[in-house]
């Protein structure tokens, strides 16, 4: 009777587990997808892609980015020219890391208005990179280089970035919500046949199964 309680259980358990892989989605992917999140409109982000609402209607099928020039006690003349001279610098390589549009404050008055805070500690640059140039994560790693080794605070933010950001710190949680889970499995399929081989062998089985679809 226990030997057919037993064997009850082992085709149970095995099924279960065949039927969970089988069906489980391609997380990854789902979050690449799906994980996109809308960002509170208080927030200093969304008010920043407030900013770069008209520039992103004019730049589709690219990724835009905003480079944020910052110093606490005020730019002084020398950064704003150092932050200028970098701009230049940008421009002449557009070419070359694939920019197609951008909107600086030397570009006209309308725009210092709106690139530059009026305490004079932060100011803004607008990049659009073409998505035939790879994929966002590439892309955020080539141009970061091109804001740094400045004598004041630098960061690279914008819309595809923040989503960049999220989608990564995802997949970093399922995938130890992954291992959780195997782990778990392992443990009572192990307390129900009292023995570690067989519930090991079954997950190998079903794996191989998986990678070979």
């Amino acid at each position: 009777m226990w030997k057919n309680k037993w064997t009850a259980a082992f085709i149970f358990w095995l099924v279960l587990t065949i039927v969970m892989v089988a069906v489980m989605p391609d997380l990854d992917k789902l979050v690449l997808e799906k994980g996109q999140i809308t960002l509170t409109e208080t927030s200093m982000s969304e008010k920043g892609n407030e900013l770069l609402q008209q520039f992103n209607d004019q730049t589709e099928g690219s990724y835009q980015f905003v480079l944020v020039f910052h110093d606490e006690s005020t730019l002084s003349v020398d950064q704003i020219n150092e932050i200028f001279n970098r701009l230049e610098e940008i421009t002449a390589k557009a070419d070359q890391y694939g920019i197609n549009d951008y909107l600086f404050p030397t570009d006209s008055e309308e725009a210092k208005a709106q690139l530059v805070s009026e305490d004079g500690t932060t100011i803004l640059a607008q990049l659009a990179v073409s998505h035939s140039v790879g994929p966002v994560e590439d892309v955020i790693e080539t141009v970061k280089p091109l804001i740094e080794g400045l004598s004041m605070e630098t960061f690279l933010t914008g819309s595809d970035v923040i989503l960049s950001d999220f989608a990564m710190s995802s997949q970093e949680g399922i995938k130890k919500t992954e291992v959780i889970a195997v782990i778990v499995i392992l443990i009572i399929l192990s307390v129900i046949f009292r023995s570690p081989v067989i519930p090991v062998i079954s997950l190998l089985t079903v794996g191989v199964k998986k990678k070979k679809k």
